[in-house]
Parts: C-alpha cells; sequence; structure tokens
C-alpha cells in the first residue's frame, strides 16, 4: 500500500486482531489474576503487526527468591519473538530485609512505593516461552502478581 505525503491513514488498514487470549498454555503454578475482571485477565492482540500485552499474572504457590526464568506461560507460535526479550514487570511481592529493630526478620511491601518500585524480570522466548526471574531475598508468594502491561510492543518479524 503506498501512502502518499498529507493522506490521512485508517488504522484498520495496518490490523488489529482485537483483545484475545486464544492458545495460551499455563507453566505450573501460574494462572491468570482475575479472568472475570478486564484488565487483569491475559490478553494479547496483534496491532499494525506489533504484540502488545495486557493482564496480571498470579503466582498460585510460592516461588524462592532468586529463581531463573521459571516459565509462567507458552505463547502461539504467532507470537513468539524472533530474537529473546528482557523486560523489567511489576509485581506484588514483597522484599525480605535484615533484622528490625526488635531482631526479626521481617518484610516491606513494595507495591506503589514511588521509592521502591518492585520488578521482576521477564523474558519472552524465541520458542515461545514467557519466563519469570526473582532477586535473592524477593521470593513470590502463592497470590503474588506480575503485570505484563509492562511489555512494550514487539514485532515478531
Amino acid at each position: 500500500m503506498a501512502i502518499q505525503a498529507g493522506a490521512l491513514i485508517d488504522v484498520a488498514d495496518f490490523g488489529d486482531t482485537g483483545w484475545q487470549d486464544d492458545g495460551i498454555v499455563w507453566g505450573t503454578n501460574w494462572e491468570d489474576f482475575q479472568p472475570s475482571i478486564a484488565n487483569n485477565h491475559v490478553e494479547y492482540r496483534i496491532k499494525s503487526g506489533m504484540v502488545e500485552w495486557r493482564g496480571l499474572v498470579r503466582r498460585s504457590a510460592s516461588l524462592s527468591g532468586g529463581a531463573s526464568n521459571f516459565t509462567m506461560f507458552t505463547v502461539p507460535t504467532d507470537l513468539m519473538p524472533i530474537r529473546q526479550k528482557i523486560v523489567f514487570c511489576g509485581t506484588s511481592i514483597t522484599q525480605t530485609t535484615g533484622a528490625a529493630s526488635a531482631g526479626t526478620a521481617h518484610t516491606h511491601d513494595v507495591v506503589n512505593k514511588a521509592d521502591m518500585g518492585a520488578v521482576v524480570r521477564v523474558t519472552l522466548n524465541p520458542n515461545g516461552e514467557v519466563g519469570i526471574s526473582t532477586a535473592p531475598g524477593m521470593p513470590m508468594a502463592a497470590g503474588n502478581w506480575v503485570t505484563l502491561s509492562d511489555i512494550p510492543p514487539y514485532s515478531v518479524d
């Protein structure tokens, strides 16, 4: 399609699959955060040749701090990146710190804190696996979530 200078472009010409969740295969102990609530449900779309993600993934069993590239889910072939992509996504995990003034270790909630925004490393692999890595001292408890809305759009070409 040739585009002339000054011409209006109809986004529909470039395609948009709309938000969908077909073909996602969940890894062990991973699930949709709240599948019945809009924007909490894991969905993807291909718009203008770019893959976009939204929603929250929830851990249904504990994962130790320092875990490396555990598969959250696998994506359909048409969503697989041609090269590995590493991004940092927000999460609801807590951070274990040293002894408190009372002498006992404790955790700090790091969600919605401007000074400490907690993130985890999410890896999108060419084989379709979407994995998560956590930092030492930052275990994921059952019920903790990761947002996929932090994944920037990417091309599969």
